[in-house]
């Protein structure tokens, strides 16, 4: 049997990462080569991602033209 593992961010007040509350703004400005590279090699390791139909709209318009360190895993 597999492990299943959840990759969420949430705030410490429980709100979770949306254009509206910044979160993913302060999420997207951490610039560490080492964090960067911690967080790709994670996403390797992943046999799957599951997610709902709205983030994966978004997704796949994104990460295929995409330049980013993340876009390839």
């Amino acid at each position: 049997m597999r492990k299943l593992i959840l990759s969420f961010y949430i705030s410490l007040d429980g709100k979770s990462a949306d254009g509206d509350n910044g979160i993913r703004d302060v999420m997207t400005s951490i610039d560490d080569p080492e964090q960067e590279k911690y967080f790709v090699s994670r996403l390797w390791e992943a046999g799957a991602f599951l997610m709902g139909r709205t983030t994966y709209e978004i997704m796949a318009g994104y990460w295929p033209g995409s330049d980013h360190p993340s876009a390839q895993a």
